[in-house]
């Protein structure tokens, strides 16, 4: 056992041995050598496996390895501290590769793996400043070494952009290292982190420092530069001006050798500066013109860019710059024609094709932007013509120009339409001619998805949606991803929309907004989206869509204007309100809140609100908005005058009253001076007389009309006053005088027409109707109503003649008849403003007729046709009752569960709930209407309906024989509804089932009796008595139970019980049996037992 412990532990020393290496202090500079020429090399993996053996390598007594040095550039360090230093170098080196390949991955837009290399980048550089603190921090390293470890972590974290950190290493190693080697070029980095921080006067007093330790070299010129920089960003023009004059004034490039000039180009291939001090000078005659430009010295800006053409010809990029701010300054001071000129100018005077050929583009789509079209047109074929063989190298090619050129044609096109159709067609034509060829020449091409997109909407100006269609189709299912494609897919939208395919274009709108939640055109979408749903006549999904609309958004307000009239629909005021008081302070002009404060005018009005409504519409006339927004803001804020003249009239405040029938009549005379429509002219007479009457003028009011009677040569005018004043007496109720004046008109002779929506006897026969509805004369206003429709069939009033006539004849109980004019009219006159009362007037007159199928189907057609309508929640009930009467009882549980779903707690809830219940009973569905009559009892308490169903629940156990919910369903009764008329039927149904649970109980005692089970049977007789008093079965059970005690011998018990039966039966015939048998029972014992 010994031996093998020895073996063992010499097998582990053996192996110990052969893992560790130790090298002699030449093997370790070879290393050393080898990781630098793997640095050399670029082998960075492999160099820094070199390196960190050397920093593994431990002194023994072969070594000592702080004895050894090596080589780093000119000096001799340390191996291990070398070692370090050149870790830190080639951690930094791979990190920067890797940083490298991050930015190229992030301009291809390929961001996970760019997000992958910077992650990496960043841990090779981080252990690059690892390695640089360490020796910076190490007091053992001599000075010069930690200083350059120092300097390196300020230049990584400069590659790194963490310009916060460059400042404090930078503080870090002047507080160090003062006076030291890097000094100046720390200032300098300090400097360029300020500035990139945007701390400007920070950044000015580094530069300066700069040139103060180091006054010449690159450095220093560019800090002259930078320092001009700062202050132009901080708008301190003169003292930018005046650095980079020191700047310019270095250098004197006309005196210098071709030597010279050649040893500073050589500067920046060799990587030594990245820009040779002639770049950098003429950059700051760049920089002055664009700070005289800031100035608004212009100029001298132009002096200033034009020193580059003339002084450093051998910097042709720069000189390219000077002529394209030249142009661009010319275009902002002297416009487009002086700036092509320019342009113009520096294509002939540069020989660069590559700067001609960008210049001759920037000059066509200079026009373009201008909408000199066709203009810019010509210019990109100069450019196709001259520049072609360059085209592909700039990135704007055959197929681009091509396209553009078209692009041209279309929008002249456009533009000349109102003053030239025809040429706007051919012009357009042009254009889709080009966009065919181009969809049929490169299918692959990159502008495949705009040509698809121009192609349509060119169709479309030409009014060939059928055409556009499938072209933006194309786009949408083949280029999905392009920025084309949100554009088309609301093209195809409107397309549908315009052919009135208005589920369609709901579905392409929603499924835009499902794909592109983020476009910019998702408000507009909402927006028409709310148009689409608003034609459907869905005024809740129309607020929905409209209520998505952003409010930063620049249309919002304008939607909020649609929002307002929806909400009004509805009569919710408040929000109508809400929305146009919040969009009132973002309308963009008058026009617009003209209309903002015209619309909250008439949701005032609607809420009685006189006051607001005659403000509001006050500041809409204040703001001199579009001629009908006056003319009815005149109209309705006169009419509120009225009504608040009425108002006021009834509370007694006449003098006030006065005031306000004055300011209507004001409103009303300005209305008519502007001359308005005619219907809006007759509204304005009619207020103006009405006016006049209520402040005491009858006379005046009448002779008003008369005076405009007598001043009118045209007969025709002449019936209008008489209508006029027709209307006057109707308005005022005077019924009489209303019909003999509208008869009186009826019998005048002029050329009637329709100028106000209808003909004036058309009208006169309307009033007369309505008169003698007022009068109840109903036969007798039928008639005239059919007289006026049979000889005003199709005419603006006719549909008002038709519906009338069918209120008529409903009023005197001619349903026959009154069904067969409802139908016609709503069929007649489907637009008419009536149809909504047509229809549910046609639905009664079929239910009184009791054709109750028809009448079911009509108030369905109410209910389908006017959502949310004062009669929907009636209708629904009313469909109901029908199919009930006509025993179609599925079709009524339907309808009623359609009512209780939409209007739980409307007047109708509790009849729907019962109605439900028996229709359920009728098809023998008893469970389900047991549980619609519990519905009804806990959900309708109150109801006439509650006391009768509570009722029927308890017949209904009792007929299925489950007599504990029977008896629990009418006490329930008695409970919640003591006067009801069903509670005495209750009360005797709970005796009967009182009497019925006794007996079952009894009987089941009966039997341990009988069983001679005496010990189970008296508690058993005991529950009888205590559960069912006042019963029958109470006295057997007492009966009984005197019996056990008295088999058992237990005689005074016995006695009791008998006793008992004596005092509760009495003398009651019913009870005679059980109290002579307890009466001789208790006689008997008494006299032998006691």
């Amino acid at each position: 056992m010994i031996l093998v412990n020895l073996l063992l532990i010499a097998a582990v020393g053996a192996a110990a041995s052969l893992s560790t290496r130790f090298f002699s202090p030449v093997e370790l500079q070879d290393r050393f050598e080898e990781g630098q020429k793997l640095y050399a090399l670029g082998d960075y993996d492999k160099a820094i496996e070199r390196y960190e053996v050397i920093l593994s390598t431990e002194s023994n007594a072969m070594i000592n390895v702080e004895d050894v040095t090596v080589a780093v550039d000119e000096f001799i360090l340390p191996v291990r501290v070398g070692a370090t230093y050149q870790l830190g170098n080639t951690y930094n080196k791979l990190g920067l590769e890797k940083l490298q390949r991050s930015q190229f991955l992030r301009s291809e837009k390929k961001e996970a793996e760019a997000d992958a290399r910077y992650e990496e980048a960043l841990q090779d550089l981080n252990k690059s400043r690892d390695h640089f603190r360490t020796l910076a921090a190490d007091e053992s390293v001599d000075e010069r070494t930690r200083v350059m470890a120092q300097y390196q972590m300020i230049q990584t974290s400069y590659q790194l952009k963490e310009y916060e950190q460059v400042v404090e290493e930078g503080d870090e190693l002047l507080r160090r290292f003062p006076h030291s080697l890097y000094e100046a070029s720390v200032h300098y980095d300090r400097a360029w982190s300020y500035f990139e921080l945007e701390r400007y006067e920070e950044a000015i007093a580094s530069f300066k420092q700069v040139l103060i330790l180091a006054p010449r070299g690159s450095n220093a010129d560019r800090s002259l530069f930078q320092i001009a920089e700062s202050y132009d960003k901080l708008g301190q023009y003169e003292e930018a001006l005046e650095y980079l004059d020191r700047l310019i004034a270095r250098y004197d490039f006309a005196q210098m050798t071709e030597e010279e000039i050649i040893e500073m180009t050589t500067l920046k291939l060799k990587g030594l500066v990245k820009e040779t001090a002639r770049e950098l000078v003429a950059k700051a005659h760049l920089k002055k013109g664009d700070i005289y430009v800031h100035k608004g010295e212009v100029e001298k800006a132009l002096a200033s860019y034009a020193v580059l053409p003339a002084e450093y010809a051998a910097e042709p990029v720069l000189v390219q710059n000077s002529y394209i701010r030249i142009a661009e300054l010319v275009q902002k001071e002297q416009g487009t024609t002086a700036a092509i000129a320019a342009y113009k100018d520096a294509i002939e005077k540069v020989e660069d094709k590559l700067f001609q050929a960008r210049t001759q583009l920037t000059v066509a789509l200079m026009l373009f932007d201008q909408e000199e079209y066709l203009k810019s047109a010509q210019e990109y074929e100069i450019y196709l013509k001259a520049y072609g063989d360059v085209a592909q190298r700039i990135g704007f090619d055959r197929y681009k120009v091509l396209f553009r050129v078209a692009q041209c044609h279309q929008e002249y096109g456009r533009q000349v339409r109102s003053e030239d159709p025809a040429r706007a067609d051919e012009e357009i034509a042009k254009a889709l001619e080009s966009y065919d060829q181009l969809l049929s020449e490169h299918e692959d091409n990159v502008l495949i998805p705009d040509v698809l997109f121009n192609a349509g909407f060119a169709n479309q100006l030409l009014e060939k949606d059928e055409a556009a269609q499938p072209l933006y189709q194309r786009l949408v299912d083949e280029y999905a991803d392009h920025p084309a494609a949100p554009n088309g897919l609301l093209q195809l939208a409107r397309i549908a929309y315009a052919a009135s395919e208005l589920k369609q274009a709901e579905e392409i709108y929603t499924s835009f907004l499902n794909r592109f939640p983020d476009s910019e055109l998702r408000n507009t979408t909402r927006m028409e989206l709310g148009l689409t749903y608003k034609r459907l006549q869905d005024t809740d999904s129309a607020i929905a869509a409209y209520e998505t609309v952003e409010e930063g958004w620049d249309k919002w307000p304008t939607v909020q204007v649609e929002l307002a009239e929806l909400y009004m629909g509805k009569q919710e005021y408040g929000k109508a309100r809400k929305a146009l008081s919040s969009a009132l302070d973002r309308a963009g002009d008058d026009t617009l809140r003209g209309q903002m404060h015209y619309t909250l005018a008439r949701v005032h009005f609607a809420e009685d609100n006189f006051a607001g409504a005659i403000n509001s519409w006050g500041q809409a006339i204040a703001l001199n908005p579009p001629v009908h927004i006056l003319q009815n803001s005149l109209l309705a804020r006169g009419g509120a005058y009225y009504e608040v003249a009425k108002q006021q009239d009834a509370v007694g405040d006449t003098a006030q009253a006065r005031i306000s029938y004055e300011a209507s009549l004001e409103d009303m005379k300005a209305l008519l001076e502007s001359d308005p429509a005619p219907q809006i002219k007759d509204s304005a007479f009619r207020t103006l007389g009405a006016g006049m009457i209520r402040l005491g003028r009858q006379e005046e009011a009448a002779s008003y009309y008369q005076e405009l009677i007598a001043a009118s040569d045209d007969p025709q005018e002449q019936a209008t006053f008489s209508m006029l004043l027709t209307e006057l007496y109707y308005d005022q109720q005077d019924f009489v005088q209303a019909e003999k004046f509208a008869r009186q008109l009826l019998d005048m002779q002029f050329e009637d027409d329709n100028q106000a929506g209808y003909y004036r006897k058309e009208r006169a026969y309307s009033i007369i109707g309505n008169a003698l509805l007022q009068q109840k004369k109903y036969e007798e206003a039928a008639r005239i109503f059919a007289q006026g429709l049979k000889r005003y069939p199709n005419s603006g009033e006719s549909g008002n003649l038709a519906f009338s006539k069918g209120f008529a004849e409903i009023s005197y109980g001619d349903y026959e008849t009154a069904a067969k004019s409802f139908k016609s009219f709503v069929d007649k006159y489907p637009r008419n403003a009536n149809r909504i009362h047509g229809q549910y007037y046609l639905a009664h007159s079929l239910q009184a007729l009791t054709r109750f199928k028809e009448a079911a189907a009509a108030f369905a057609e109410l209910v389908e046709r006017y959502l949310q309508s004062q009669y929907e929640e009636e209708a629904l009930f009313l469909i109901g009752e029908n199919y009930y009467n006509e025993q179609a009882f599925a079709e009524a549980v339907t309808a009623y569960q359609a009512l209780l779903a939409k209007y739980s707690q409307g007047p109708y809830g509790g009849s729907a709930q019962y109605a439900l219940a028996w229709s359920f009973v009728e098809q023998e569905e008893m469970e389900q209407a047991v549980g619609a009559m519990q519905d009804l009892v806990a959900n309708y308490p109150e109801s006439e309906f509650a006391p009768k169903a509570q009722f029927t629940i308890g017949d209904y156990y009792y007929n299925i024989q489950s007599y504990d919910e029977a008896m629990a369903a009418y006490e329930k009764v008695l409970k919640l509804y003591p006067n009801s008329e069903e509670a005495s039927r209750a009360t005797t149904l709970v005796e009967e089932l009182s009497e019925i649970q006794a007996s079952f109980s009894y009987n089941e005692a009966m039997k341990l009796f009988e069983a001679k089970d005496y010990e189970q049977a008296v508690p058993a007789l005991q529950r009888i008595i205590r559960d069912y008093p006042g019963t029958y079965t109470e006295l057997a059970a007492y009966c009984n139970l005197g019996l056990v005690y008295e088999i058992t011998r237990q005689w005074s018990q016995a006695v009791e019980n008998y006793q008992v039966v004596e005092e509760k039966g009495g003398d009651k015939p019913e009870n005679a049996d059980v109290v002579s048998f307890a009466k001789l029972h208790r006689e008997w014992i008494v006299e032998n037992r006691l």
